[in-house]
């Protein structure tokens, strides 16, 4: 499982370092207004949704990935939330810092969608969770015997 999340953080970056993603999803974003044939929202607009949204989704699935993983080695959840929390959010201005190397725009908004993103996926990884707990409680709380002819087998 740590190897999976060291895979992710080094995609994270790897696409980072496309100096031409932003000419990519252009392409993208003018099929999809082109396909919608709208004027309210402009390809721009488009553009900056899809990137964005990408840089969300990448930390709420980085976030899901370290929570699973201190959960492989027995690390009480609520002593591994915050440092998960703190490590994504190291990991989002680490790579908002390389950017500014490669010719990239650093942005601080970046690395707050960032942290929403993990922050969402801590509450998706809490909630379902959650949601598991409760089912299987229910399911020992039910008796599983059968009955035959009135008795119990």
């Amino acid at each position: 499982m740590p190897i999976i999340c060291v895979l992710w953080i080094c995609l994270i970056f790897f696409m980072s370092s496309d100096e031409n993603s932003d000419k990519k999803t252009t392409v993208i974003s003018t099929e999809i207004h082109s396909t919608v044939k709208t004027s309210k929202i402009s390809v721009n607009q488009i553009n900056f949704y899809i990137r964005k949204s990408s840089h969300f989704f990448e930390y709420l699935v980085l976030c899901v990935l370290l929570l699973k993983t201190s959960g492989v080695y027995n690390i009480k959840l609520k002593d591994s939330v915050i440092y998960i929390l703190f490590l994504c959010l190291l990991i989002a201005n680490l790579d908002e810092f390389y950017q500014s190397f490669i010719g990239r725009t650093s942005m601080v908004r970046d690395s707050l969608i960032d942290i929403g993103g993990s922050f969402i996926g801590l509450l998706i990884y809490l909630g379902i969770r959650k949601l598991k707990e409760k089912f299987s409680s229910k399911q020992t709380a039910e008796p599983s015997t059968r009955i035959s002819k009135g008795r119990e087998i």
